[in-house]
């Protein structure tokens, strides 16, 4: 048999052979080469906490590179496919690391709950030329987390075992190198201590970082001692107190009786006295705990947070030999107030998209503008055609005009549908400012949709510091999931950048921002005169809140609302210029009594502890700010209220999702503590997002809340302390967690234990009387304790009435006022079940700084 073509076929197949042999040393070369090369790369990763993250919330990652082998030109960057639970395909940054270089560089994500694993890759065009992966930890929502930064030989002050009823306690221990230079990188956090580190040497970017976390609700603590001086240096004007020099003392028996142990003398060890930073406080401060004249602790109000400047070094003797220094560092942890409860962000992702999904004049016709359109196709089609047919007396042109008229119809229903999408991609951006007195930065969360009115490939980029991450895409015909095969990616540095991001026609990208801004200051100012104690002792006496407020903004602050604990009074439009007086009694939400408040630790577990008492608070901040233009339509969950009949009413439901979307209500005070708020909305946005390369308009809209300068008005008359005033916290005697004075069932054994303090305004000089109110189908099921602080011990009040009044009440207050109660089930009883347990307070007040 011959072989056909004369010989072609052997001659393929040995050119193929060769190719095949080109392509396999090719290959064995480029693997050689990036095995060479990897060897000369190296990379490492740090995660954010010590491997802790919270989700939904930017975790850090401190990636180091050291190459000694050719230049590198590519990208940082994680994917999801190495890190599942990645809420975007990919977080990248393009890089450079020349022959010879040793670089650090931050690389931010977000996750979601349940992510174990991290894994970061280095690479150029050809592949990828290093990876590390790092295993990752889920804190709970109620778990705390502390950072302490510091160079101290003696090493790390140990806060570990600083411990409450919310959850878990976790301490970081961070070089400097390790701060990351971006606040949203620090939400996480509950608490930050530098002591004895050089602050001068942080950048001015992780100064930034750090002021503007303290100042959207951080809990900051600084401390002096023998190295005051550096500790300082980088951040004098956060302190509430400005270092001068030195001091010595041989005990602190005024720190032991803040930790509510006055027996404990503190006293320094054999010829070493104890060195203090000596100074001045500012004048917006308090001083907390000071000895023989010179403040050992002194606070300030930091926007939304707090900032302490301990005069000591913790970590120098006789601080860390005092077995009760956790109750000193409790006390400080506890006494700091709350926090409102739009301080977290986007924390509801339907509400935000359905925030995103409402944009005025682009809505689907409704049913009954479908219905006439189709009546009038079946008269023009069936009818009118065959009348006119008649008249003509052409019947047979019906196969022709049919036709015609499907077409003609089926063209006016496109070019409708195309009308009511617009022309150009529309960016929906709407907003939540929030300003503080004296403060010349606010904080910026933000909602952002773009909808598309054709298919079409997008980059969306943010300016100004704000970061963007991603969130489910819907459908704008009514909200449902955009399918994406993918996410997009998230480009960073020197701005975020969504990249090639695809949207089909009449579906919505949904993005989330934040960041900070210059601040547009507001006039105003605040009184709350405390209520006289009422004879029969009922918790539903409110406050009475009084004062003024000048628009100084230079925007038309529309639909204004004055907010307090637990209420709130419309003040109408505010115009540039406008003033207006607001004077009123706070009262509780629509179908709630007054309660005491959960405490509010920092921005990290703080804001998201469960602590609310289920009894209807869902929604009241929502309530308060919309007023009368509130849509109860909700159910399940979600809103279901539809886009409105016209721009107006579609304005006010975009406003309602979104404050949904922001907002967090876990009780009848609204987080709002001793503080008032001015909150009002603009046509205007400070979201500097926009569309790379592509035409589109914006419909914006923001809300503003300002925090107005608070004083209590001053009285040598008794007063009660409204229970919205009390903050509590469950304390580590509970034998379970996630506990609340509000709908309490305890079975025989278990015990639980709540403290008590009033917010910082309210500091009492004396507490003429106190009473235990137990409101439950019998109150005797349960024994309810005081903790005696003078005897070290708990007390059985003897509860023989709903309401108890408690004599000698002195010795039941602790640092700062403090009350812990403890309640459990009287023997005999199989289960206890108590609707509530309040404490009631009526005393006479210290003069009170303004915050």
């Amino acid at each position: 048999m011959k072989h056909s073509g004369n010989g072609t076929l052997p001659r393929l197949v040995c050119l193929a052979a060769i190719t095949f042999g080109l392509l396999l040393v090719s290959t064995v070369h480029r693997a050689n080469a990036h095995t060479a090369q990897n060897a000369q790369v190296k990379l490492n990763v740090e995660a954010g906490y010590d491997g802790y993250y919270r989700s939904d919330r930017w975790l850090p990652l401190l990636v180091t590179v050291s190459n000694s082998g050719p230049d590198i030109v590519g990208e940082l960057r994680v994917t999801a496919s190495g890190t599942p639970g990645l809420s975007a395909g990919s977080y990248t940054t393009s890089v450079e690391f020349p022959n010879g270089s040793n670089k650090e560089l931050f690389l931010y994500i977000t996750l979601a709950y349940g992510t174990t694993q991290v894994k970061v890759e280095l690479a150029n065009d050809s592949g990828i030329i290093a990876d590390e992966t790092r295993p990752l930890k889920t804190l709970f929502p109620s778990d705390l987390l502390y950072a302490m930064i510091t160079e101290s030989p003696a090493g790390n002050v140990d806060l570990q075992s600083v411990r409450t009823g919310m959850g878990d306690v976790h301490q970081i221990n961070w070089r400097i190198d390790n701060l990351p230079p971006n606040a949203n990188a620090l939400q996480s956090l509950d608490v930050m201590v530098l002591t004895d580190v050089d602050t001068g040497k942080f950048s001015a970017e992780q100064r930034q970082a750090i002021s503007d976390w303290a100042r959207s609700g951080g809990h900051l603590i600084v401390t002096g001692g023998p190295n005051w001086q550096k500790t300082q240096a980088g951040l004098t004007y956060l302190l509430p107190f400005t270092p001068t020099g030195n001091t010595t003392l041989t005990s602190l028996p005024s720190l032991a009786n803040f930790a509510g142990h006055t027996g404990d003398k503190l006293e320094a060890p054999s010829g070493s006295p104890i060195v203090l930073a000596q100074g001045t406080p500012t004048q917006a401060a308090t001083i907390l705990v000071q000895e023989s004249g010179v403040p050992l602790l002194t606070r300030q109000k930091y926007g939304a947070g707090i900032v302490d400047y301990m005069a000591l070094d913790p970590g120098l003797e006789p601080f860390p030999s005092w077995k009760n220094r956790n109750q000193f560092w409790l006390t400080v942890l506890t006494t700091t107030g709350q926090l409102p409860s739009w301080a977290s962000g986007v924390v509801d992702t339907n509400a935000a998209q359905q925030a995103a999904n409402l944009i005025k004049g682009v809505r689907l016709p409704d049913v009954f503008q479908l219905l006439r359109f189709l009546g009038l196709y079946i008269l023009i089609i069936g009818p009118v055609n065959y009348l006119v047919l008649r008249w003509l007396k052409r019947p047979e042109l019906a196969w022709v005009t049919i036709p015609i008229i499907i077409i003609a119809t089926s063209v006016l229903a496109y070019l409708t549908g195309f009308s009511l999408r617009g022309t150009q991609a529309t960016i929906n951006r709407i907003a939540l400012v929030q300003v503080w007195p004296g403060s010349d930065r606010a904080q910026v969360d933000g909602v952002i949709g773009v909808l598309a009115p054709r298919r079409a490939i997008y980059t969306i980029t943010a300016q100004s510091g704000l970061t963007l991450r991603t969130m489910e895409s819907v459908d704008n015909s009514g909200g449902s999931v955009a399918p994406t095969d993918s996410g997009p990616t998230i480009w960073q540095y020197p701005n975020y950048e969504v990249r090639d991001v695809p949207v089909d026609a009449g579906l919505m990208a949904v993005f989330a921002s934040r960041g900070t801004m210059q601040a547009t200051s507001i006039d105003g100012s605040a009184t709350l005169e405390m209520p006289a104690p009422d004879p029969r002792r009922v918790n539903v006496t409110a406050p009475r809140v009084t004062g003024t407020v000048k628009n100084t903004t230079g925007l038309t602050l529309e639909n204004a609302v004055v907010l307090v604990s637990g209420g709130s009074q419309s003040v109408g439009t505010l115009n540039p210029g406008d003033s207006v007086n607001f004077d009123f009694a706070a009262s509780p939400a629509q179908g709630n009594d007054f309660q005491s408040a959960p405490f509010s630790l920092g921005g990290g577990a703080a804001s998201r502890f469960a602590g609310g008492n289920g009894n209807g608070t869902q929604d009241m901040t929502v309530r308060d700010i919309m007023g009368m233009n509130y849509l109860s339509n909700y159910y399940y969950g979600g809103y279901s209220f539809g886009y409105g009949d016209n721009n107006e009413q579609q304005e006010f439901r975009r406003r309602q999702a979104f404050l949904r979307a922001v907002t967090e209500d876990v009780d009848a005070s609204g987080g709002r503590g001793d503080a008032v708020y001015l909150a009002g909305w603009t046509s205007t946005s400070p979201l500097d997002v926009s569309l790379k390369g592509a035409a589109f308009v914006t419909e914006d809209s923001t809300l503003y809340i300002y925090r107005l300068p608070v004083t209590i008005k001053q009285t040598n008359d008794v007063v009660a302390v409204p229970l919205p005033f009390l903050t509590w916290i469950p304390t580590s005697d509970s034998v379970q967690r996630q506990l609340t004075p509000y709908g309490i069932n305890l079975q025989p054994g278990d015990k639980i234990a709540f403290r008590y303090n009033p917010l910082p305004l309210l500091r009492l000089k004396e507490v003429t009387q106190l009473d235990i109110e137990v409101k439950a189908t019998s109150y005797r099921q349960g024994i309810i304790s005081l903790w005696d602080w003078t005897e070290s011990k708990w007390v059985d009040i003897g509860v023989n009435s709903t309401l108890t009044n408690v004599s000698d009440p002195q010795r039941f207050l602790g640092p700062e006022n403090a009350i812990q109660v403890q309640v459990e089930p009287a023997p005999g009883v199989s289960l206890l079940t108590f609707d509530r347990v309040d404490v009631l307070v009526n005393g006479r007040l210290v003069s009170a700084a303004g915050s």
